[in-house]
């Protein structure tokens, strides 16, 4: 018998001596043991952090309320209210990080980086966010964006701006060839002598973009500017 298993004596065993050979423990010891036999497959719904990627709806609005996902809304896609969910205890972990907040806006904006002042010249403990709009997952408002940084970022650092930017990338595959070929003797092919020779070939691409830049400006940060 495998000492693992849900059985009257197993759960005996693991009670006190004085207790086993109680015959009311025994008969409490048995209807456990069917009852808990009977729900094995349930087993598993327990483990809640393996199984996020098959929650139900309902149980991720409840886990997001109880692991304070602080930017949660119900009505994102359910992928990012999974990533959000999962992302939620790495995030409290290193709350007050650039990678608290790195984490944190990925769910949304996938590739999106935190830049610190040395990296800009910047002022000491002052940072920006540079958000990837190209794998942008889900429309938000500006303002719900500065109130996750706010929540996740150090409360000694100031935001700068917010920038929202774009990066294409073009892969060119260069490849090269060859014939095998066998030249004939001279005289064994009655026509007349050709002259080969080999000459260079190019690739030339042109190529343009252009593209702005921008920062959305904290409000009452500019004094007369209207935005």
């Amino acid at each position: 018998m495998n000492s693992h298993e849900l059985t009257a004596e197993n759960l005996l065993a693991s009670l006190p001596l004085v207790l086993q050979n109680d015959e009311s423990m025994k008969a409490l010891a048995a209807s456990i043991a069917e009852v808990l036999a009977e729900r094995v497959d349930e087993i598993h719904t327990v483990t809640i952090y393996s199984q996020i990627d098959k929650a139900p709806e309902g149980l991720l609005d409840i886990l997001a309320h109880d692991l304070k996902v602080d930017w949660y809304v119900p009505d994102y896609p359910l992928a990012v209210r999974r990533n959000q969910v999962k992302n939620s205890v790495k995030v409290h972990r290193i709350l007050g990080t650039k990678g608290a907040v790195a984490t944190a806006l990925s769910d949304i904006y996938p590739y999106s980086t935190v830049q610190e002042w040395p990296e800009y010249d910047g002022e000491p403990y002052h940072f920006r966010v540079l958000l990837d709009v190209k794998d942008q997952i889900v429309d938000i408002p500006h303002t719900e964006i500065e109130k996750a940084v706010e929540y996740y970022k150090s409360l000694r650092s100031r935001l700068d701006e917010i920038y929202y930017h774009s990066f294409a990338v073009i892969k060119l595959k260069c490849s090269t060839g060859y014939v095998l070929y066998s030249p004939r003797l001279c005289g064994t092919y009655p026509i007349n002598q050709t002259e080969g020779g080999i000459t260079d070939g190019g690739i030339q691409i042109d190529a343009a973009s252009g593209g702005t830049a921008y920062a959305v400006r904290m409000c009452g940060s500019t004094p007369g500017a209207f935005l």
